[in-house]
């Protein structure tokens, strides 16, 4: 313990670390502003992330659910392309991840620079119970034989 004492009167008493390049933090002595717990660091990217949109909220909470400890330089990267792009654009890009289930930020990137979010605001994959190995043509989106046949004979 390191005892700082001045005039007779004890002004600070301190833990003192072992080790190069250890610290330690004591919450008393930080400001205000920069006290917060995690659901507090959670709640203010939160709010940025509902101001941008409802998609970008969903996906908010999708990476929170999906990346616990990567959130955060994932989210760092989407206000980078919020600059780069606009609020809008990122909105509708997250709303076309989403529904793809992609969380990777190079793929929203793509989305943006391409602008596949004008495309298709909704993007819903096909439905197919499988019940066993084998598939339909159609949920490839081929067309199957007797679509190219009914083709041949018009």
């Amino acid at each position: 313990m390191l005892r700082i004492v001045y005039g007779g009167e004890e002004l600070a008493l301190h833990r003192l670390c072992t080790g190069q390049g250890n610290f330690s933090i004591v919450r008393e002595h930080l400001p205000p502003d920069k006290i917060y717990s995690e659901t507090e660091y959670q709640l203010r990217h939160e709010t940025k992330m509902r101001e941008i949109g409802t998609n970008a909220h969903q996906y908010f909470i999708m990476l929170l659910k999906k990346q616990p400890r990567q959130w955060r330089q994932t989210i760092r990267s989407l206000y980078k392309l919020a600059e780069d792009y606009g609020s809008e654009a990122l909105d509708r890009a997250l709303g076309r991840a989403l529904s793809y289930g992609a969380i990777d930020t190079g793929i929203i990137r793509n989305i943006l620079k391409a602008k596949l979010y004008e495309i298709v605001d909704q993007v819903t994959p096909p439905e197919f119970v499988d019940t066993g190995n084998s598939r339909e043509l159609s949920y490839y989106c081929l067309p199957t034989e007797t679509k190219l046949f009914q083709e041949e004979l018009v």
